[in-house]
């Protein structure tokens, strides 16, 4: 009987050396928990140009100076022009075209700003892709009704309908989005400027010869809000 009892203290020291064992990590080697492995701890870099371009716009409406450092090439200001006004922050992303080696990522916000950013095709799913970007706000030209026309045309041609919305009444708006949508490709040049009847008529037409034609009221803009809405009508004169 003594003789087994001092092989089982043997054999449960033996268990306990080796249990000690098993949970000791080896030299160099992590103790990270499931879940938290080191490859799920990396910074993960979109491989699309959508995915990253939409992921430095949340990382900037975060504030998140260190996501969006990694995302930015360092010279890329893009950011600090946003930063440095009182801008809508709802940006939704239009969408990305590619040309020559880069995408283009065109984002609009509630009020129709537009924002374009420019990404290294060669740097997706790395550091640093969002190499430039454009920031364009909307804007109501007071004396210069073409250029306010101008504004709402290629709002409508880009299907920027925020900007549309704030440029134009309800009613000009529905009749621009009634327009077949392959106009909006045509390359729309200014004709002419008349009036008539307490209106401003603006021209524009297509090679085709088909006409847009925009409606002002000639009313005195008094107040900040009186610069929205100045179109009040839109027509649209297909040739012949």
């Amino acid at each position: 009987m003594q003789i087994r009892g001092t092989v089982l203290a043997i054999v449960a020291a033996l268990a306990l050396v080796a249990g000690c064992t098993r949970t000791s990590p080896s030299p160099g080697q992590s103790s990270i928990a499931p879940g938290n492995s080191p490859a799920a701890a990396q910074l993960a870099y979109p491989g699309t140009a959508e995915a990253y371009a939409e992921a430095a716009v949340a990382a900037w409406v975060a504030g998140d100076t260190a996501r969006l450092d990694d995302l930015r090439d360092p010279g890329n200001t893009i950011f600090a022009t946003l930063s440095a006004g009182n801008y809508d922050k709802h940006f939704t992303l239009y969408r990305c075209t590619g040309a020559a080696g880069s995408s283009r990522c065109v984002f609009y916000n509630k009020v129709g700003d537009v924002l374009e950013l420019r990404l290294s095709n060669a740097l997706l799913g790395k550091a640093h892709a969002v190499t430039d970007g454009q920031f364009q706000a909307i804007t109501f030209p007071i004396d210069d009704l073409r250029a306010y026309a101008q504004e709402a045309l290629d709002a409508w041609v880009n299907h920027n309908d925020a900007r549309l919305e704030l440029l134009a009444t309800p009613e000009a708006v529905n009749k621009l989005k009634a327009i077949p949508d392959a106009h909006r490709g045509d390359t729309w040049t200014f004709k002419e400027g008349q009036g008539a009847a307490g209106s401003s008529y603006l021209t524009w037409t297509n090679p085709a010869g088909d006409a847009l034609i925009f409606r002002f009221l000639n009313a005195a803009v008094a107040a900040e809000a009186d610069r929205q809405h100045r179109i009040v009508d839109v027509i649209f004169q297909p040739h012949g």
